[in-house]
């Protein structure tokens, strides 16, 4: 009887495990960058602007972004996710676009995040004006 038990205790523990690594793998980032846009990653801050760019600000878009959860949350995560990468694709700014939600195969509203990353060449005049996330 006790090692019917523990069988199922070792059972219920893989499946939690199986299933937060499920969970928390399921978000992406997916990147283009136009190839004559290739640049080497930036080893700062990536600025993070909404809907638009300041018409102060001096920029070029050197590809975009979608960044998705497969698993409910904000779509503020979906954001993060993105940031952390951009740097990566030699971008210096982000411009977000789109945000909210929408249907997955785990879920009826995962969020989303998606936009333009930018080469921003006024970037110390850019850095005052960015949205913080």
């Amino acid at each position: 009887m006790a090692k019917v038990k523990r069988e199922n205790m070792v059972i219920k523990y893989i499946l939690c495990v199986a299933m937060a690594v499920l969970v928390s793998s399921c978000s992406s980032t997916s990147y283009n960058v136009a190839p004559d846009q290739a640049r080497p990653a930036f080893n700062g801050e990536v600025l993070v602007f909404e809907k638009s760019v300041p018409e102060n600000i001096k920029y070029s878009v050197i590809g975009d972004f979608v960044s998705q959860s497969e698993w409910y949350g904000g779509a503020g995560e979906t954001a993060n996710a993105a940031v952390k990468e951009a740097a990566a694709k030699g971008a210096n700014g982000m411009l977000i676009e789109a945000q909210g939600h929408r249907v997955t195969a785990l879920s009826w509203a995962s969020p989303y995040t998606e936009g333009k990353l930018l080469w921003i060449d006024n970037y110390d005049v850019a850095q005052g004006q960015q949205v913080k996330k």
